[in-house]
C-alpha cells in the first residue's frame, strides 16, 4: 500500500525466482564475510526483493529507535587511500585527477581501484557470464554487485532509442556533459595506467559503481573527507523528504585513535516490521540528479524541486560607429554584470527552477534598457534598482522576452513521453520501459516549471495592460496564485502588487 513512497529504483527488479534467489545468496555471503571479520549486522534488518527492488526492510519486532543496524571495521572499507597506494601511478593520478576536477578525484581513484581488483570479472562470474578466479580480499563484495548498469544514463548503448526520448531536454544536456567529463577521466586512466588496457564499457561499469555507491567519510579528525566504498551499506535505498530513517558516521575505536568502525544507526522514528530503511544519498537532488547518478526518480513530493535551463542572449551593440559603438559595448557589459550576467556577447544558459522569477527578471530588464536608452554617452548604471520593477514599458519588455524564452525552451523538447511505445526489440524491455517512465518524469518536471514561467510572464504582461490573462484552459491571475506553493507563490504576489504601483 505504501508503492508509491518508495524509490522507484531500476536495476534491481525482481525478473525471475531464479534471479532473486542468486541474488540473495550473494548478499549471504556478504553478511558471513563481515561478521567473520568483526562487523556486525542487525539482525532486525534483511535484504530482500520488495515492490520496487532490493532493499533492506525491518523484519521480527523490527528496528528501534538509535539501534544499531551496522558496524563495518575499517579494513574492510575500500578507501581512496587503499586505492592510491595500491596503484603504481596513485599519486600521479591524483594530482591529474585533481587538475581536473578536484571534488572527484578520489572516484576516480575508487573507480581504478575496482578495474585493477577485477570487480567486474568478479560480479560477472558471480551472475553465471563467466568463469574467473580472484583472490582479492573483496570477492564477497564484488559477488553483491550488478554486473550490469543499463539503467544508469550514462551506460545507455549509442543506438538505444533513450536517447532520441530526451532530445533537447535539459536533461541531455546534463547527460551530455557527464559523459563529456568522464571521456576527460577515461583519457586520464589511459595515460596514467596504461596497463590496465580496460575498455570503455568496463571503466564506465567501475565508475557508476563508485559514483552511485561511495561515501564522503572523515576516517581521521585531521584528515579531509575522503570517498570510501561500504560493503553491504550500499545496499540501502535512498529516501526522499520524511522517508529517511538511518544515519551514518565514521568513528574512531576507543581502543586507538588509528582505527574505526562505519556506523550506522535508526535515527528519530521506529521502522516497524516489513517496512524499508531508507538512507539519504543528499536531500538537495532532484530527480534529475537521481536519475542521471543514480538511475531511478522519486515522486515529487519527497525531492527537491525540479530544474531546467533557459537560453538567454545578451544585450549587443547596435552602434556602427566605431568609438560610439565601443562606448555602447562598454556600457551594456556593465549593464548586463549589474545585472547578474556572464559572458558578454555570449548566449547565457541559466539553470531555472519554478523560484527563479525572482533571479531572470533582472537579466530581461538589462536587455530591455538596452533597447530604450541611449548608451552612446556615459549613463550612471547605479541608478537603476534592477532587482525591481522599472518603467511600465521597460517591464513589459521583460516580461515578453521572458515568455518568449520558455516558449521557445518548451518547443525544443521532445513530445510528452508515452513508454508503452518505445521500441525494446533488443530484448531488454524491462529496463528501457523503466528507463523511458524515469525519464518522462523528469521531462514532465522540466515542462512544468517553463510553463509556469510562461504564465507568470503572461499574468504579468496582462496585469500592466489593466486586464487577466485568462482563458478556458488557465485560470486568472488570483486562482492561479493560490495554485501555486508558498515560495512561488509569495515572490509572485509581491511583485504583481510592485507592477500595480508602477502603472500608478
Amino acid at each position: 500500500q505504501d508503492f508509491d513512497l518508495k524509490p522507484r529504483k531500476m536495476g534491481y527488479s525482481d525478473v525471475s525466482a531464479a534471479a532473486a534467489s542468486q541474488d540473495n545468496v550473494h548478499v549471504q555471503a556478504l553478511e558471513d564475510w563481515l561478521r567473520s571479520n568483526g562487523g556486525r549486522l542487525s539482525q532486525a534488518i534483511a535484504i530482500a526483493d520488495g515492490t520496487c527492488g532490493r532493499g533492506a526492510f525491518a523484519v521480527g519486532q523490527g528496528i528501534s529507535t538509535e539501534m544499531e543496524v551496522c558496524c563495518i571495521p575499517e579494513q574492510l572499507l575500500i578507501t581512496e587511500k587503499i586505492a592510491e597506494a595500491s596503484l603504481p601511478c596513485g599519486s600521479e593520478l591524483r594530482a591529474a585527477a585533481e587538475e581536473l576536477n578536484p571534488n572527484d578525484s578520489g572516484i576516480l581513484l575508487l573507480t581504478a581501484f575496482l578495474l585493477k581488483d577485477g570487480a567486474l570479472d568478479t560480479a560477472k562470474a558471480a551472475n553465471g557470464m563467466n568463469d574467473v578466479s580472484s583472490k582479492s580480499q573483496f570477492v564477497p563484495y564484488y559477488k553483491s554487485l550488478p554486473s550490469k548498469l543499463h539503467h544508469m544514463p550514462v551506460c545507455w548503448p549509442s543506438d538505444c532509442e533513450l536517447h532520441e526520448l530526451v532530445k533537447g531536454s535539459h536533461f541531455e544536456r546534463l547527460l551530455k556533459a557527464k559523459r563529456h567529463l568522464l571521456g576527460l577521466e577515461f583519457s586520464l586512466l589511459q595515460c596514467y595506467a596504461p596497463q590496465m588496457a580496460r575498455s570503455w564499457e568496463e571503466f564506465l561499469w567501475a565508475r557508476c559503481i563508485v559514483s552511485s555507491r561511495a561515501y564522503a567519510l572523515r576516517l581521521r579528525a585531521s584528515d579531509s573527507p575522503q570517498r570510501c566504498l561500504v560493503p553491504w551499506a550500499d545496499l540501502l535505498n535512498h529516501g526522499g523528504h520524511g522517508q529517511v530513517s538511518v544515519r551514518y558516521a565514521f568513528e574512531a575505536s576507543p581502543d586507538s585513535s588509528d582505527s574505526g568502525s562505519f556506523i550506522m544507526k535508526c535515527i528519530e522514528t521506529d521502522i516497524p516490521c516489513g517496512m524499508e530503511a531508507f538512507q539519504c544519498y543528499g536531500s538537495d537532488k532532484p530527480n534529475a540528479k537521481l536519475l542521471l547518478d543514480y538511475g531511478f526518480v522519486l515522486p515529487v513530493s519527497l525531492v527537491a524541486p525540479a530544474i531546467t535551463s533557459l537560453s538567454i542572449d545578451p544585450p549587443r551593440p547596435q552602434e556602427t560607429d566605431a568609438p560610439k559603438r565601443q562606448l555602447e559595448a562598454q556600457m551594456i557589459q556593465k549593464l548586463w554584470k549589474a545585472a547578474g550576467g556572464r559572458g558578454a556577447g555570449r548566449t547565457m544558459t541559466a539553470e531555472v527552477t519554478r523560484a527563479s522569477s525572482e533571479r531572470l527578471l533582472p537579466l530581461f530588464r538589462a536587455r530591455a534598457l538596452c533597447t530604450i536608452l541611449d548608451l552612446t554617452e556615459q549613463v550612471d548604471i547605479a541608478a537603476f534598482e534592477l532587482s525591481q520593477p522599472q518603467t511600465a514599458e521597460v517591464e513589459r519588455n521583460a516580461l515578453v522576452t521572458l515568455r518568449q524564452a520558455a516558449t521557445s525552451a518548451i518547443s525544443q523538447m521532445p513530445a510528452e513521453l508515452d513508454a508503452t511505445g518505445i521500441n525494446t526489440s533488443s530484448g531488454n524491455s524491462e529496463w528501457e520501459l523503466a528507463s523511458a517512465t524515469a525519464c518522462g518524469a523528469v521531462l514532465s518536471e522540466e515542462r512544468e516549471v517553463l510553463q509556469f514561467h510562461v504564465r507568470f510572464a503572461e499574468h504579468g504582461i496582462a496585469c500592466l495592460a489593466g486586464g487577466e490573462a485568462q482563458s478556458a484552459d488557465h485560470p486568472g491571475m488570483e486562482e492561479w496564485l493560490i495554485s501555486i506553493e508558498k515560495p512561488e507563490f509569495h515572490y509572485a504576489a509581491t511583485y504583481f502588487e510592485q507592477l500595480g504601483k508602477v502603472l500608478a
